[in-house]
């Protein structure tokens, strides 16, 4: 995570999705529902078809429910949307 943050400094400010404008209401719903879950898991930032959310070790199950449920019902839709999720130090090590 420190490697994005010295390189785009300016994507991390925080920021709450209280006026979503252009943003996936799918990705408004995540935030949205991290915040109301009392979690310290914050999105931090969406680039095409990516979502980077950080989020401490103790609460990667939790997480990870709570991201696929979001993503997977984004749509409804005939079929079941495909969601992987990975997870590393920073975006780079999730990358893989």
């Amino acid at each position: 995570m420190q490697q994005v943050r010295k390189g785009h400094p300016e994507l991390l400010e925080p920021q709450d999705l209280k006026d979503p404008k252009g943003v996936p209401e799918s990705l408004v719903r995540l935030d949205r529902r991290l915040h109301a879950e009392g979690l310290a898991a914050r999105l931090i930032l969406q680039v095409h078809d990516e979502v980077l959310v950080e989020a401490p070790p103790e609460e990667k199950e939790r997480v990870e429910s709570i991201i696929l449920d979001a993503l997977i019902h984004a749509a409804e839709l005939s079929v079941t949307l495909e969601v992987s999720l990975a997870w590393g130090e920073n975006w780079a090590a999730a990358k893989g």
